[in-house]
């Protein structure tokens, strides 16, 4: 008799079954006998967006974290902190028992010279959480985070506020009067307390500027400059200010071939929906293959080119909604009383 043990894999996308036999050959005879069998089940993939998030998270807290060191490494440059604060920030910080942030730049623009704990804990906090920067809109929240940086903007230029963060800490300071204690930084889906990158950089330059005259931090007021100018580059890549450019994806991006008139030779670009060069297209394309009429009278109206630029800079720059349908295609340009003859109503919406 001949024995020996096979296994089986069944191996799927999310699971993997297996099956363990015992084979005995006799008489010219093949007997299986199953020993065990089961099937694992794993959670199932994750997609391919989910996968880009967190890969984009991951190397956005990588960047940060760089640009952090570097930072830190700055303040050691200039004898303003030791060499902890580069190995072991958040010991050293943590050894600091200062209770508010926003209170020690406030000391410091009111005229106090400030310790060297004091200064890294002023100045070093504006770095970490630089402010928003919209390079593009990307999600629902820009809108709202927008509006909320316009109207803290606007606060702090009428109400002449030493520091933009002022803003914020007198709105909890009025707030307080009520017993009501409120954040300063953003909660989730709370993005009132928005400020910009710009007014960060502000922020922290006048903390700095407050101390150029402070010999227990900077020897001079030169070296004050030249550490504003270190800090606040935002050409160099990895300062805490930097923006890296976008990824260039034109060597991607295909040549459009739906509309040959306007694309003569496939010399233009495939473009997002919401991109100004779509718009533009959409437009031209309705105008050219359908009848524009006067509903009251059925009189075809056949416009000049001069006519149709009109309407599409009209549409490009200072549109009056949202859509351009049948019925408003051409009336912000001054043809009232024209529509396009299509049966679609909203050819076009320019906010998706």
């Amino acid at each position: 008799m001949i024995s020996k043990k096979v296994l089986g894999l069944d191996i799927g996308s999310n699971s993997i079954g297996f099956s363990l036999l015992e084979l005995n050959e006799i008489e010219e005879r093949t007997i299986f006998k199953e020993l065990t069998s089961n099937s694992i089940v794993f959670s199932g993939p994750n997609s391919a967006e989910e996968r880009r998030d967190a890969r984009s998270s991951r190397r956005k807290n990588e960047r940060k974290s760089v640009r952090n060191k570097n930072a830190r490494k700055v303040y050691v440059d200039y004898n303003i902190s030791t060499q902890e604060f580069i190995s072991d920030p958040t010991k050293y910080l943590n050894s600091f028992k200062f209770n508010d942030v926003y209170s020690v730049r406030e000391k410091a623009v009111n005229g106090t010279n400030l310790s060297k704990e004091e200064f890294v804990y002023a100045t070093y906090s504006i770095l970490t959480d630089r402010g928003y920067n919209n390079m593009f809109s990307i999600s629902n929240e820009d809108g709202v985070i927008n509006e909320a940086v316009s109207k803290n903007s606007k606060e702090y230029e009428d109400k002449k506020y030493a520091l933009p963060s002022m803003v914020l800490t007198q709105h909890r300071k009025e707030n307080l009067q009520n017993y009501q204690n409120i954040a300063i930084r953003n909660k989730k889906d709370d993005y009132k307390n928005s400020l910009d990158r710009a007014m960060h950089i502000e922020e922290f330059t006048k903390v700095v500027e407050s101390q150029k005259n402070n010999t227990n931090i900077f020897s001079s007021k030169e070296e004050a400059q030249n550490f504003i100018d270190q800090i606040t580059d935002e050409s160099s890549v990895n300062t805490p200010f930097y923006q890296r450019a976008l990824k260039n994806f034109e060597g991607m991006v295909a040549y459009c071939s739906f509309y040959d008139e306007f694309n003569p030779e496939g010399s233009e670009k495939k473009a997002p929906l919401s991109n100004i060069r779509n718009i533009e297209r959409t437009l031209r394309q309705a105008i050219d293959n359908y009848d524009a009429i006067v509903p009251k009278t059925g009189e075809i109206k056949n416009f000049s080119k001069d006519e149709v630029d009109t309407i599409i800079n009209y549409w490009l720059n200072t549109p009056s909604s949202n859509d351009i349908t049948a019925s408003n295609i051409f009336k912000g340009a001054g043809f009232k009383e024209v529509k396009l003859n299509i049966d679609v109503s909203t050819l076009y919406h320019t906010n998706p």
